[in-house]
This record gives structure tokens, sequence and C-alpha cells, in this order.
């Protein structure tokens, strides 16, 4: 399965990436994570702040016990929660936001 993520950045769209890894790691450590935010820019997203993890058929994000929290539609994400088509994911309160454009 393959998902397809899209970053919205002060109420524009960046390009569409596409994950088929098992776990993507999303966080600022470059070496670790797949999906990187720039510490300068997000100072409120962790080194290693979340992970979306490929399993038993769905897509599950993860919280790695950030400091700021992981929000998916706005609630805040205590345990594994699925992500679906349209979900809206929010990396520290005030972060990035990452919208799931589809799965396939």
């Amino acid at each position: 399965m393959k998902i397809v993520l899209i970053e919205e950045h002060n109420g524009q769209q960046r390009p569409e990436r596409a994950f088929e890894q098992q776990t993507i790691k999303v966080g600022r450590d470059p070496a670790e994570c797949l999906v990187v935010f720039d510490q300068t820019e997000w100072p409120m997203v962790s080194r290693k702040h979340a992970e979306i993890r490929f399993k038993d058929g769905r897509y599950l994000l993860v919280d790695t016990n950030s400091s700021f929290g992981t929000f998916l539609n706005g609630q805040r994400v205590t345990e594994p929660v699925e992500v679906v088509a349209g979900g809206s994911m929010q990396f520290g309160a005030g972060g990035p936001v990452m919208r799931v454009a589809r799965i396939e």
C-alpha cells in the first residue's frame, strides 16, 4: 500500500509525497526521519516527533513522546489512531500540517 501526503504551508499546498515504507518517521532529524521539518521554522517539532505505521492493512498515526503533541483532525493523539484519506495531521500545537491526499 502507498500513502500520499501533502504539506500545507501558509495556506499553500506543497507537492505530493508518496510513501510505501512500513514506518514513516516524522521530525527534525534528517538521519532518522523521512518527513523532515526545519528546526528554525518549526521549533515545536521534536527530533523524532511521530510515526505513520502501516499495520494490518491500515495506516496508524503514533506520537513518539513529542514535546508539543501530535494531532489528527484537531484531536491530540494519545494512542495509535487510524488515518484515512482527507485526514489532517499536525505536528505540535501551531506546527506544520500534512493532509492525507489518498491511500492506494
